[in-house]
């Protein structure tokens, strides 16, 4: 994954820090991400934020969220998410759905995946 940090996109308005544009893209696993908000760029600890992007088509390859919660808001495509070991679980998201799993769900899912279009906000929080 690319890790550049811009941190000249984060601006300080009296302890308020914004970023406004999202900086420089990054790409990881088929999914491209405006940089967003991080520990490495605004101080966080236990908190991320950033805008998720798969293109048209795109997959998502199948991936692991250890130690740490994700919600996802879909902002525009439509998503389907499918997560289990044979990924045996599928569902669907389109613009204006939110969603997260439970701590004991996200446990019990060691794979988990994306396809189609979308783009999403994206806000994850360490355990």
């Amino acid at each position: 994954m690319k890790t550049d940090i811009e941190l000249s996109a984060v601006e300080d308005h009296d302890g308020i820090l914004t970023v406004r544009g999202g900086g420089k893209r990054r790409d990881w696993n088929g999914i491209h991400y405006k940089q967003g908000m991080s520990a490495k760029n605004v101080g966080t600890r236990k908190l991320s934020a950033n805008i998720a992007t798969i293109p048209p088509g795109g997959v998502a390859c199948a991936h692991i969220h250890v130690d740490f919660e994700v919600i996802l808001y879909i902002i525009e495509g439509k998503v389907r998410h499918e997560l289990g070991d044979a990924y045996e679980s599928r569902f669907k998201t389109k613009p204006a759905i939110s969603f997260t799993s439970s701590r004991r769900a996200s446990r019990s899912f060691q794979h988990e995946r994306h396809r189609t279009g979308g783009r999403a906000f994206l806000c994850q929080g360490v355990g």
